[in-house]
Order: C-alpha cells, then sequence, then structure tokens
C-alpha cells in the first residue's frame, strides 16, 4: 500500500470517528473488501451497521429514494443498454417512500432456491424493483465492482409466477440493466439487494 494510500485510508478513519463510529467499527472496517465504499458513509448517503459474525462483518446500508412508475425510474438511470421487459407494463411501481437497502454477500455460488431461504433465515427480503432502480440512479458506480441482483416475480411471464431476477451490470465499462430468470446457480461476485422485513 502507498503512503497516498494509507493517508487516504486514515482521513477516511478519522472521518467515520468524527460522525460517531468507534475505534471497533473502523477496524472491521480495515478488513472490508470494498473501502471505497465507505466515502459513502462519510458523505451521509449510508450507514454501516457492524454485524458480529464470521459472514458479515461489515453491512453497509444504503438510503434510497423511491419515486415514479417504472418507465421514468429506467430512464432515470441513463443506462448505457436496458432489457425492454422492465417496463410499466411488467411491473407496478411502488408508492413513493424512502427505503435502507443492503448490499448482501455470499462468500460461495448458490442456487436461487439457497439464497432465498438464507434471506428468509435472516430476516431479510429481496428489494423491489422500484428499490433497485431508485438504486442504481443513487448509486451509479457501484454495479461497475459487481452485479447487483433482486429476485422478483414477472407479471406477463409466460410461466405463470416464473421467478425472474433484475440485475445492475457492466459490460465493459458501461451500465446495463437486465433482467433473466432466476432458476440456476448464482456466483459469488453477485450482490443481492435487500431490505430487512
Amino acid at each position: 500500500m502507498s503512503s497516498f494510500e494509507e493517508d487516504h485510508i486514515r482521513q477516511l478513519a478519522n472521518k467515520l470517528k468524527a460522525i460517531g463510529y468507534s475505534a471497533e467499527d473502523v477496524m472491521l472496517l480495515a478488513q472490508f473488501p470494498h473501502l471505497g465504499l465507505v466515502r459513502e458513509v462519510v458523505n451521509g448517503r449510508a450507514q454501516i451497521v457492524v454485524k458480529k459474525t464470521a459472514a458479515d462483518l461489515v453491512v453497509i446500508k444504503y438510503v434510497v429514494e423511491v419515486a415514479g412508475n417504472i418507465s421514468d425510474q429506467v430512464k432515470a438511470g441513463c443506462y448505457s443498454w436496458f432489457n425492454q421487459s422492465i417496463s410499466d407494463c411488467s411491473y407496478t411501481a411502488d408508492q413513493p417512500h424512502q427505503a435502507e437497502v443492503i448490499l448482501k454477500y455470499f462468500a460461495r455460488s448458490m442456487s436461487a432456491h439457497e439464497v432465498l431461504r438464507r434471506l428468509d433465515e435472516e430476516g431479510l427480503r429481496f428489494a423491489t424493483m422500484s428499490e433497485l432502480l431508485a438504486f442504481g440512479i443513487r448509486y451509479p458506480d457501484l454495479q461497475l465492482q459487481h452485479p447487483i441482483v433482486v429476485f422478483t416475480y414477472f407479471r406477463r411471464s409466460l410461466r405463470s409466477g416464473g421467478l425472474y431476477a433484475g440485475c445492475l451490470e457492466r459490460r465493459e465499462e458501461e451500465r446495463i440493466l437486465d433482467f433473466k430468470e432466476a432458476e440456476g446457480i448464482w456466483s459469488d461476485s453477485c450482490r443481492f439487494l435487500v431490505v430487512e422485513k
């Protein structure tokens, strides 16, 4: 690590302490694999929740403002490409609200059913499509680091009740919004956008 990086981390740590995080919290953050996300906390756009488990040393909660219909939210996301299936014809928009969402990480590849079971056991639910779109608008750069996924039931599915996934992803350096069947195995590179029940 260069002296510039060390200085930057020291400055972030001091700012975190100044807004009420303990020295223990800051030490845990030093182990967090994406320290750059801490800027969101320092700037007041996210909140750190420290968990005392091996799997989740640090969880960052992001605040999103959900408003507008699905098509307007897709347009506001300024994606280089988006799947036309994500529209007002396919999804009913949430009522306007503020949500605290979490990027959930599992340290291994898992089937869709395993993911759903684990989230339920931890008192979490997937974010809605409206919440995913609001996240893409508020935090556009995060999908360039990892695919961000929600599972959802598609209203226009050929198979009634089919489980699908809305995905904020990257193609090369471009941001895309995609939609695909959720069945199958999900890589440990994914982050699942979830909300506490």
